[in-house]
């Protein structure tokens, strides 16, 4: 569980720094636009990216964080969904491949249709069928 977060010469805040303290499980954080929410969740999720600031485990022990914030959204949900919605990243990449599979269909749909094309009718009339059927009849 977080202890303490110690915010230091990111966004808004200056070199001194301000410290978020007596953390809960659930921590909720609001504020106008502008006012370094965002920056928190960031220093949380990757402590490492801002050298200046500090967070604080109980133990010792980090656990993973989740923060739904901005960044959360871009990567969580898909941009075209008829109708519905799915959270998580995992599942916007499922409908990524999803999508790419679906177009890979399509070709070879296509394909198939421009092969049956050529082989002409299964009454072996015209197309391929009709000359193989020419063939095994002239030998």
């Amino acid at each position: 569980m977080l202890e303490e977060v110690k915010i230091a010469g990111e966004a808004s805040y200056g070199a001194e720094g301000e410290t978020l303290s007596d953390l809960r499980p659930i921590n909720f954080v609001f504020g106008s636009n502008g006012s370094a929410k965002t920056t928190i969740s960031r220093i949380v999720g990757n402590v490492g990216a801002y050298p200046a600031c500090q967070v604080t485990w109980r133990g010792g022990r980090p656990i993973e964080c989740l923060a739904f914030n901005s960044d959360f959204a871009r990567k969580s949900y898909a941009t075209q969904m008829a109708g519905i919605f799915t959270l998580g990243e995992q599942q916007n990449d499922v409908l990524q491949r999803v999508a790419e599979q679906k177009a890979s269909v399509g070709d070879l749909q296509r394909d198939v249709t421009q092969l049956e094309t050529t082989l002409g009718p299964t009454d072996g009339s015209s197309g391929k069928r009709a000359a193989e059927s020419d063939f095994l009849t002239n030998q």
